[in-house]
Parts: structure tokens; sequence; C-alpha cells
């Protein structure tokens, strides 16, 4: 109960670096990756994972979480977030089933795309069913999703991509 329970929790989470302009600019650093691989799966600004530990830390004590519990939640977490993240192409039956079950590659790619309506779907880490009960589940409605750009449209210069940028990004206009 407890994984399901932090997993519902970082779904809004996430949904809530998206709506909030504030922290929109410090979680845009995740989504100005313009190749997605497993290295976007730890990608975030330092100030953003404060933030999510400080949201996560409150959430285990009010649920009297186990520590066993919240230990395999953040084992699943991580993993999840490196198999979504990854550049693997499953055959298309398969995942349009695991889909159902799991956030997939495909799904979360769609996340990552260039374009804002698309990036403000699918927000699961781990369970897709978040994002089909909230009304934030998003397919691919282009054909080739393998193809199509991702990161953001501002941000993308090799320059813009250093670490040093990248620290400072949330203090820079998207303009």
């Amino acid at each position: 109960m407890t994984v399901v329970a932090l997993d519902l929790l970082i779904y809004w989470q996430h949904r809530l670096l998206h709506i909030n302009g504030l922290l929109w600019r410090l979680h845009r650093v995740h989504h100005s990756d313009t190749a997605l691989d497993a290295t976007s799966a730890l990608r975030f600004h330092p100030l953003e994972i404060l933030l999510s530990m400080g949201i996560k830390i409150p959430a285990v004590l009010v649920l009297g979480a186990p520590p066993g519990a919240v230990l395999l939640f953040e084992i699943l977490l991580n993993g999840f977030a490196l198999f979504a993240h990854a550049n693997l192409g499953l055959p298309s039956r398969f995942e349009h089933l695991l889909r159902y079950a799991v956030v997939t590659p495909e799904m979360h790619r769609i996340h990552h795309s260039v374009l804002r309506e698309e990036h403000d779907s699918n927000y699961g880490f781990q369970l897709s069913i978040w994002d089909r009960l909230f009304g934030s589940y998003r397919h691919a409605t282009r054909d080739a999703p393998e193809s199509f750009p991702l990161g953001l449209s501002t941000f993308r210069m090799a320059h813009e991509q250093t670490l040093s940028a990248l620290l400072i990004q949330p203090l820079r206009s998207a303009d």
C-alpha cells in the first residue's frame, strides 16, 4: 500500500511541477534534454531534488510507512525512471499491453515532446493508472513517435546543455 500511495504522491508532485511557473523553472532542466536516454532519468536540478525530498519525507511520516516499503518504493521509482527514459524500442503489441499497467518508454517519450500539450501529459513514473484516472493520459497522435523532437523549444544549444548552464537555467527566462 505504501508503494502505491507514494507513487500517487509523485504523480501529483510531477503535475504540480508542470503547472506552477516557479516550480516549472526547476523541472524544465529535466525537460531541456533533447535526447532521451537513461541519463535523462538522472537530470534534475538539485533544488528540485530537495523539493521532492521535502514532499516525500513528510508523506512517509504521515503514512507511518515501514522503512522496507519506503526502500522498495525508492528502488522501484529509480528503476522505472531509468526504464521510462531509456531509448528502448519494445515490440509494439507488447508495449501497448504493458502500458496498461506501467509507464513505458514510448508513453513517457510523449511527455518529453517539444510540444507543450504533449509534455503536459503522461506524468506517471511507475503506474500508468494515474494518468488514465486523472485525465492526463495521452497516446502518440503522430506517426513514428520515436522520431519527433524532444526537449523544449528553448535551451537547445550545446552551450545551454552544460552543467553550469543547467544549474543557472531556473534563473533564466525561457524567452
